[in-house]
């Protein structure tokens, strides 16, 4: 696996989740962290959703048609095939603080296949750490572990804290815990993950990067521990009017790159719209199943 992370930490976000948690409500507003990672001064913010829920076929396909970077016609976007183009953009933000450059990627596509109910309940029905892909070491915290840092859950059976650790480009390895929180509408399906500050320091999870010195012959050497300042995403899923099992697909994501995982080389970002491209493609075989 490369940086397949990116999608794999969202889409577990729900794995494992409450079915009966999960059951729809008026809108998102009860996504307390969504709300923390949209909202103006975030240190991190992320976008305001692309697409809204409850619009008609023709104000999905108008919406489609004016996403900034749409290099393709809507028609080509919307067409019923796991490799259909996907729309991606990125680009490095200004900080309002010293620290790593920070980045922010966007994703965009339509996938076919299943119903976002289907999706739901499928989701529901995993195994957290069952879900990882193998070179993802993925734990939930547990109700002592969280009490023990003073963090009291909020929304039971929506929200979670898992650490993970999970290799960058097979160059930098990654620990970070993560809170988790999903939520979910009549129309609509959203995973929030960010990087939770408070395990910065954390004297048995903390939020570290490393790098990886390729060795002949063997495994890559770890180097030196080196504190992660964080990252924020989400993934909001909208089901298209007008069809049985279309599903508009959005993904964003801000991160801290810090200059030591490349030797300031811009390798993660020349490379991420094809890892992307490779992960909607398996996502939508897979709904296609």
């Amino acid at each position: 696996m490369t940086t397949s992370w990116l999608i794999s930490i969202i889409l577990l976000g729900t794995a494992g989740a409450d079915a009966a948690a999960l059951a729809p409500t008026a809108d998102h507003s009860g996504n307390t962290l969504f709300a923390q990672v949209t909202a103006e001064g975030a240190p991190m913010r992320l976008p305001a959703p692309t697409m809204p829920d409850g619009l008609t076929a023709d104000q999905v396909q108008a919406i489609i048609a004016a996403i900034p970077c749409r290099h393709v016609s809507t028609d080509l976007l919307l067409q019923r095939s796991a490799v259909a183009p996907i729309l991606f953009q990125s680009q490095q933000l200004k900080r309002k603080t010293p620290g790593p450059p920070l980045h922010a990627v966007d994703v965009w596509y339509v996938a076919y296949g299943k119903s976002l109910d289907w999706l739901v309940a499928q989701r529901a029905r995993q195994d957290f750490q069952a879900s990882a892909p193998e070179d993802v070491a993925a734990a939930v915290l547990t109700e002592d572990q969280l009490a023990a840092r003073g963090i009291a859950p909020t929304d039971p059976g929506r929200q979670q804290w898992v650490h993970f650790e999970f290799p960058v480009m097979e160059r930098v390895r990654l620990a970070v815990t993560n809170e988790l929180r999903v939520s979910r509408t009549a129309d609509s399906l959203l995973a929030v993950a960010v990087v939770d500050p408070r395990f910065r320091d954390d004297k048995d999870l903390p939020n570290t990067w490393r790098s990886l010195e390729r060795q002949i012959g063997g495994p890559p050497k770890p180097g030196p521990i080196h504190p992660y300042g964080g990252g924020a995403a989400y993934w909001k899923v909208t089901r298209l009017p007008g069809t049985d099992d279309g599903l508009f697909i959005e993904f964003h994501l801000v991160f801290e790159e810090p200059e030591g995982w490349f030797d300031g080389r811009s390798i993660l970002r020349s490379k991420l719209p094809v890892v992307m491209q490779n992960e909607v493609r398996r996502f939508r075989r897979e709904l296609l199943k």
